[in-house]
């Protein structure tokens, strides 16, 4: 049996009837451009409740998951965690309206990886920082601004504009 399953064996097609139950594992492949949980630690405090359509899976998840600063670009590791999980596993022969979306039973047992995997992509955020107040890169060279200061100096001036500065200096020198 797979580390991210449980056996349902008690329960299925017995509504009203409910197990608590932890799973932990790892998570493969789970990835955004700026976040990543391959491989780290995950622990899903869980109740499977038996409904007449299969088994209701509610409870909470937490992991951990290095993230890339949307700013510095420096990884980090974070606590990820989910209050409020709840998913419907369907009993062979039940189905819901084409609108709506459904884990299925598979023999006796649930596979929470799927949807484990689907909840954590849903709360990865999207713009990750390592501190709110992260000062980000120097645009010019590169220079990690929590670490330190550069040499570079600002320009203001968008290079699109650069021929009308051409311009007004020849006027400058002309009416001058």
């Amino acid at each position: 049996m797979s580390q991210l399953t449980h056996s349902v064996a008690e329960i299925l097609g017995r509504p009203g009837e409910y197990r608590d139950f932890t799973v932990r594992g790892t998570l493969a492949g789970v990835r955004t451009p700026l976040a990543r949980v391959d491989g780290a630690p995950v622990t899903a405090d869980l109740r499977a409740e038996s409904v007449v359509e299969g088994i209701l899976v509610t409870g909470a998840v937490d992991a951990m998951a290095v993230l890339e600063c949307a700013r510095c670009l420096t990884d980090f590791e974070t606590a990820v965690p989910l209050e409020r999980v709840c998913e419907l596993f369907l009993a062979p022969g039940h189905e819901l309206p084409a609108a709506e979306d459904a884990y299925e039973i598979s023999g006796l047992e649930i596979d929470l990886e799927p949807l484990l995997r689907d909840e954590l992509v849903l709360a990865l955020p999207l713009n990750p920082l390592c501190a709110t107040d992260c000062r980000g890169l120097c645009p010019q060279c590169g220079q990690n601004f929590n670490e330190g200061s550069c040499d570079c100096t600002e320009d203001d001036s968008d290079p699109r504009w650069a021929a009308l500065a051409v311009i007004r200096e020849q006027l400058e020198k002309t009416q001058g």
